[in-house]
């Protein structure tokens, strides 16, 4: 079965800001999740992230396929 382990993650933006840390969660193949937050917290960029469209800076990202 297929799943998403986001562990630790953290993103700072060029600027020093940071974006968002310690991010961890998990999604099984199948499962129906929702990303909600104010604009500016980060959503697209860890999606991005989970997609590998992006380099993830801190933590660990690991997808799986069945």
């Amino acid at each position: 079965m297929g799943y998403i382990d986001v562990a630790g993650v953290a993103h700072t933006l060029a600027d020093g800001r940071v974006l968002f840390a310690d991010v961890s969660f998990r999604v099984g193949e199948g499962a129906k999740i929702a990303l909600i937050g104010p604009n500016g917290a980060g959503k697209t960029t860890l999606l991005r992230m989970v997609a590998g469209d992006l380099p993830v800076q801190e933590g660990v990202l690991a997808r799986s396929s069945a």
